[in-house]
């Protein structure tokens, strides 16, 4: 008699997971079409207008860079030359700019970091006290990059980047 209920305990448990799972099936392979109401005028069959604007943006960014790059080599006969206005521009802004930008947005003055740090005064003059001293950083490396940049241009400019040394 146990062995009965046993078994047919068994077959239901066995019917309702496959049952689950032809449901779990069923819900990954229905796909529902969007009425015509709900389509905007910026899709046609399936096709996204904005979406093919932001990969068409993506790859013309891409190409101009690699086009402006070249253009730079062709008319930059010494690669230290280009390495200096390169470091310049791009070395202070990941080394200098982009990380205090950070820190600033992390320790500013929103809601949430206020409501954080409701009473607490020190801690709050203080991350002023930081703020401000992160953006003297910022204009002190931004001037010694501006330097480097001026004097590479100037070294462009004067003629002093050609090869001194053949091979």
């Amino acid at each position: 008699m146990e062995s009965r209920e046993f078994d047919r305990l068994n077959e239901s448990l066995e019917a309702d997971k496959l049952e689950q799972r032809n449901d779990d099936e069923e819900d990954t392979l229905l796909v529902k079409r969007p009425s015509v109401e709900s389509i905007s005028s910026s899709q046609h069959n399936g096709w996204d207008y904005w979406s093919a604007m932001r990969s068409a943006k993506y790859v013309f960014f891409r190409v101009l860079i690699v086009v402006t790059v070249l253009l730079l080599s062709f008319l930059v006969e010494n690669i230290n030359t280009m390495l200096v206005i390169g470091g310049s521009i791009i070395g202070t802004l990941v080394t200098i700019v982009i990380p205090v930008l950070f820190y600033n947005r992390a320790y500013s003055d929103d809601e949430k970091n206020l409501i954080k740090h409701s009473g607490d005064d020190v801690s709050m003059s203080r991350r002023k006290m930081i703020r401000r001293i992160n953006y003297c950083v910022i204009f002190i490396g931004v001037s010694i990059s501006a330097l480097g940049l001026l004097n590479a241009i100037q070294d462009l400019l004067k003629g002093r980047t050609k090869l001194t040394a053949t091979i």
